[in-house]
């Protein structure tokens, strides 16, 4: 995604006016969201190896409201010496760990409770981290114990994992290696996509740094080998756009057993205008093109035998929708989404197109909105999707560690609708 012009004109305006290029939509929002009062809190002062709580949100309101009440925390990052959670989001706890001697704190982002997707605010709690020589001299081990039952259908282990500590479990904490390269913090089920021998380890970690570990052979024979047998495919239309997903079959993979039953298999498909498509990825085939369906045997993941075949779409008439992009490793931004969609095939223009809906957020928080002149300057002013208002840009802050991405909805003035992805630059 190249960033827009409208957003340049606004980012110089901004810029003009004081604002950095990397605060531009806190400035539009004059730092906090004015109705958003938070206030920075206090850490007590907590001995290295132990964990205290804060309540955040305590003096804290929204504009007219009582403090600790209407807030939700959606957020706590930027930890200095030490770790944190959040124990009750709508109360506001947080729960946090000192690992180092030193200035300790963390950042804290809420959001009102009446608005999801709503704008943020943050503020930051501060205290000291104070030496405890004493406690970990005399510090004990914690010990694990851990077993992986394998489940009836051959592929689903059961992880247990119970930890005792004479000094406590609090602050203790562990991570599950399956060995199949995947982790995990948690116990439960998990599901090996392969047959084989895995080892699986648990590793246990105090607050002063004692470990203890169990390793436990977990034998995988669930999966069923398909043989190389020519894959059975089907094809059928969804409406008039060939489009991934939508409620319908675009093509089904069948393999032969040697016993001579058959398996389901996963499907690829590639055509020659767009490169790989998958299952979850929305992409319209517009034009007649050659279109390639591997079938994937989930036993060995080897494609079996491709088959090609001529998509003749029928002719599409709707609006038509493109994929936008976010910059890498930006936090927030406004993203003006119908600069490169047009009315339909034919028609280059979008007078006719407004965003209509935001869905299927990953790592992202989103709005819809225009953008409007306030004394001169641009500002990013939402609308209220719910009252069937619609705007024509899309304003994001990040909400994650991953790859942002989120689906955005464009309605024609007829009725007509589109859909169409906004990712992170890879």
């Amino acid at each position: 995604m190249r960033i827009t012009t409208i957003f340049f004109t606004l980012l110089v305006a901004l810029v003009a006016s004081g604002c950095s290029e990397t605060s531009c939509l806190t400035c539009l929002n004059e730092e906090q969201p004015t109705w958003l009062i938070l206030g920075d809190d206090v850490i007590p002062t907590t001995t290295v190896g132990l964990c205290t709580v804060v309540e955040v949100l305590d003096d804290d309101r929204l504009e007219g409201g009582q403090f600790g009440e209407g807030l939700i925390l959606v957020a706590v990052d930027s930890l200095q010496n030490g770790r944190a959670q959040i124990v009750d989001a709508r109360k506001g706890i947080v729960k946090y760990c000192a690992t180092e001697v030193g200035p300790s704190s963390f950042t804290y982002t809420a959001r009102a409770q009446s608005s999801p997707n709503g704008p943020t605010a943050t503020a930051t709690a501060r205290g000291q981290n104070t030496a405890s020589v004493d406690a970990c001299a005399s510090n004990s081990a914690p010990s694990v114990s851990f077993t992986a039952d394998v489940q009836a259908d051959g592929k689903t282990v059961r992880f247990t994992v119970e930890v005792t500590d004479p000094d406590g479990t609090d602050g203790v904490t562990y991570v599950i290696n399956r060995g199949d390269g995947t982790t995990s913090s948690s116990s439960g089920d998990y599901e090996y996509s392969a047959n084989g021998d895995y080892t699986a380890k648990v590793t246990v970690t105090d607050p002063c740094g004692a470990t203890a570990t169990r390793s436990v052979t977990v034998t995988i024979t669930g999966h069923q080998t398909a043989q190389n047998a020519r894959p059975v495919i089907s094809l059928e239309f969804s409406g008039n756009v060939l489009q991934l997903p939508y409620s319908g079959t675009l093509a089904t993979c069948s393999q032969e057993l040697a016993d001579g039953s058959t398996i389901s298999l996963d499907v690829k498909y590639r055509h020659q205008n767009g490169g790989l498509l998958t299952p979850n990825e929305v992409r319209s085939i517009t034009e007649q093109t050659d279109v390639t369906v591997e079938c994937v045997s989930t036993a060995d993941d080897q494609s079996a035998n491709p088959v090609t075949f001529t998509v003749v779409p029928p002719t599409y008439t709707g609006p038509v929708a493109n994929e936008d992009r976010m910059p890498k490793g930006a936090e927030m931004g406004i993203v003006e989404v119908l600069d490169d969609d047009h009315n339909s095939p034919t028609d280059s223009g979008n007078d006719r197109l407004r965003v209509c809906g935001v869905d299927q957020f990953q790592n992202v928080l989103a709005d819809v909105g225009n953008m409007v002149v306030v004394n001169g300057v641009y500002e990013f002013q939402s609308v209220d999707l719910d009252r069937g208002e619609t705007g024509t840009v899309v304003q994001f802050r990040r909400n994650g560690s991953g790859r942002m991405s989120l689906r955005y909805k464009v309605c024609r003035d007829d009725g007509a609708t589109a859909t169409a992805y906004v990712r992170e630059d890879l």
